[in-house]
């Protein structure tokens, strides 16, 4: 399963992340702040790309099964929470 073009042209907030991984905001922030999870920042806030959160996943060592999981979370939320860029 991959994420189609219009889901990879999301982005998504730290609150996103946090929630779809079910860890804390600042377990992401000291992520994109120690550079393992790459960002754009836009003044003080800052996007994350989905794709850039499969890379950091995969990178980090979850399994085959454990990605797929990730990707339809990611695909799940985008879906019901944010509007995608068009």
């Amino acid at each position: 399963m991959k994420l189609n073009d219009t889901e990879k042209n999301v982005l998504l907030t730290v609150k996103d992340i946090s929630q779809i991984l079910d860890v804390s905001t600042g377990c992401v922030d000291s992520w994109t702040r120690d550079g393992r999870l790459k960002c754009f920042r836009l003044g003080k806030l800052k996007r994350i790309e989905p794709t850039e959160l499969l890379r950091y996943l995969k990178n980090v060592g979850n399994s085959e099964i454990a990605m797929y999981w990730f990707e339809d979370n990611i695909r799940r939320y985008i879906k019901y929470h944010k509007k995608a860029r068009r």
